[in-house]
């Protein structure tokens, strides 16, 4: 039992430093990079925020300065959850593309869209066949922008928000998340129910 236990302590060891001069070196091989094959590449900037995301697959292409994951995509910042097939992340100005069967989550509120373009801890901006889903109110439109730090989504291109029997039609429809508070610009249609009165 020893042994095993010893064994374990020298593979650990041999991983962690075998990761930690990989990994230790970027920034040489992004140099050396430059310097004997001259592929413009960088030092990814430091992320403060807690991003978190996970796939089948991944792969660093260094040219072209990006990550690209695919297969059961997971992401998570704070209490906001991202699910899609594909991501690619950007390593010049740290924004995550997903792609294929996009779902975000937050509290009580869903985005389904066929593409996203994320920029943590600022907003999100789905693409494609958008639906909108929080409590009892939901939308489709064409494309959606979710601020997170003000918690307003804004839905653009043939929006429509429900409520009940309400509903809001326009080219774009900004509603307050926390407030539950609807503000319609450019050309809408608007019906409320008298079933309440």
């Amino acid at each position: 039992m020893l042994y095993y236990k010893n064994m374990f302590h020298v593979f650990f060891y041999i991983l962690f430093v075998f990761v930690f001069n990989v990994f230790g070196s970027f920034e040489m091989l992004v140099q050396d990079l430059d310097h004997f094959h001259g592929l413009q590449s960088q030092v990814p900037a430091p992320i403060t925020q807690q991003v978190k995301a996970s796939a089948k697959q991944f792969n660093i292409l260094l040219r072209e300065n990006l990550i690209r994951g695919r297969y059961n995509v997971d992401i998570s910042y704070k209490d906001i959850k991202v699910r899609s097939d594909r991501i690619n992340y950007t390593l010049k100005n740290n924004v995550i593309y997903v792609y294929k069967n996009v779902f975000v989550t937050k509290d009580d509120m869903t985005l389904s869209c066929n593409s996203s373009k994320i920029s943590f801890p600022k907003w999100i901006n789905v693409y494609g066949d958008v639906k909108f889903n929080y409590r009892d109110y939901h939308s489709i439109s064409e494309e959606a922008l979710y601020n997170i730090k003000t918690n307003l989504i804004s839905l653009e291109g043939k929006a429509h928000l429900t409520h009940g029997l309400d509903f809001v039609k326009g080219d774009k429809i900004i509603f307050d998340v926390e407030k539950q508070k609807v503000v319609s610009k450019g050309r809408s249609k608007i019906n409320f129910s008298t079933k309440r009165i």
